[in-house]
């Protein structure tokens, strides 16, 4: 029954559209205001549209290529609109949260009323992120409210010594009585649920992914492959077969045990009994000696499967194709976003027009075979974001 649910919502409203391939390309323009960077996203319909919620962070600050960047304030912002070149210098809303050491925050992913009417109410959205007094210590934060401000703010933050708020009492600190959790950073949100990655005083290399589940108040500290500080990331979610479904599909990032590297990962996810299957690793270009891609950013459903953002040696989008009856994942159908080889990335070097002169870009999120990501244009400091709108042929 669960394998048959996994099937449900990602086919959803598009049933009769073919799944993609990995051929193809896109067209990139910038979207929202100058400094804004765009994390998530969410639409507001279960059937699609342009029309959809964005989270993200202005003033992001980018510590990439050396480049000696300013230290900023930076506030978490919600966006309702159309996702396309349309949106270019749309201002979005900066929210406070209303912490006192909340100096800094940052949104990571929303939800809509369209996907979980039966908890989040009429006008509002749901969002995940974190808040700080900087940007290395962060705690979590989940937003329920309007677009526009004026709703409620939770904090949350991954219990270091286990109890009875942590699923099978576990410790994320084992037994290191002077260990703190500096760090637990929400990545996104649906259903009842939150994932995302905590880090530890005892040592900021690794971290961990939690589930963190609102209505029970509990934390699921994850163990692939019987580890708890192999940098494992969860980064995105997707709520398989409709509101009240105990069936999720997670992406993040993880060490592949066949190549000792950090990879994307998927796996299944049954809140109810707690089990993690059919766990795929996903490497780019798909043998697992090509190139390792560290992690997986955003997910949304796709005709018989689900689109992925991902970020590696490349920004690529993903498909993966799902089995209906046991939710086994097929083999990844990789397509590269070339932001670098756009007109966003071009400036002129020695009086030629010459691309790839970004400071950084990345990939954060897909929705509808769209990837949205952050990008340092020629010259400048701080990000911007783009969108990479496939072309129909």
């Amino acid at each position: 029954m669960a394998a048959l649910s996994l099937a449900i919502l990602a086919t959803a409203g598009c049933a009769t559209r073919p799944p993609p391939s990995g051929s193809g390309s896109f067209s990139y323009s910038q979207i929202l205001s100058t400094v804004d960077g765009v994390t998530g996203v969410r639409g507001v319909s279960t059937n699609g549209g342009p029309i959809a919620v964005l989270t993200g962070t202005h003033g992001n600050v980018m510590g990439y290529g050396g480049s000696p960047i300013p230290q900023l304030t930076t506030t978490a912002f919600l966006y309702q609109g159309p996702v396309n070149a349309r949106s270019i210098g749309a201002a979005a809303t900066q929210l406070i949260p209303p912490f006192p050491d909340a100096v800094n925050s940052n949104f990571y992913g929303p939800n809509t009323r369209a996907y979980n009417p039966s908890s989040i109410p009429k006008g509002s959205v749901r969002a995940v992120g974190t808040y700080g007094p900087s940007l290395a210590l962060n705690k979590g934060m989940i937003y329920l409210g309007p677009v526009t401000g004026g709703g409620t703010w939770t904090s949350i933050e991954v219990p270091a010594h286990g109890g009875s708020s942590v699923v099978g009492g576990v410790s994320a600190c084992g037994t290191d009585a002077q260990c703190l959790v500096l760090n637990t950073i929400p990545h996104s949100t649906m259903g009842d649920l939150v994932v995302g990655n905590y880090d530890l005083s005892s040592d900021l290399t690794t971290g961990n992914a939690f589930i963190y589940n609102m209505t029970t108040q509990k934390w699921t500290l994850l163990d692939l492959n019987g580890s708890m500080d192999a940098g494992t990331t969860l980064y995105g979610i997707w709520q398989n077969g409709g509101d009240r479904s105990p069936n999720y599909t997670l992406v993040g990032g993880a060490v592949d045990p066949a190549t000792g590297i950090s990879a994307g990962v998927i796996m299944n996810y049954n809140e109810t009994s707690g089990a993690i299957s059919n766990v795929t690793y996903l490497n780019e270009g798909n043998p697992a000696t090509v190139t390792a891609t560290t992690h997986v950013e955003g997910i949304t459903s796709a005709p018989g499967g689900y689109m992925l953002a991902a970020q590696g040696a490349n920004l690529d989008r993903v498909y993966v194709r799902v089995n209906p009856r046991t939710g086994v994942f097929g083999t990844p159908v990789w397509t590269q976003v070339n932001v670098q080889g756009s007109s966003l990335c071009t400036a002129t070097v020695s009086g030629v027009p010459t691309t790839g002169q970004c400071l950084f870009d990345s990939a954060d999120t897909v929705y509808e075979g769209t990837v949205m990501g952050t990008y340092i244009p020629p010259g400048a400091e701080l990000p911007n974001t783009y969108v990479a709108t496939p072309v129909r042929r």
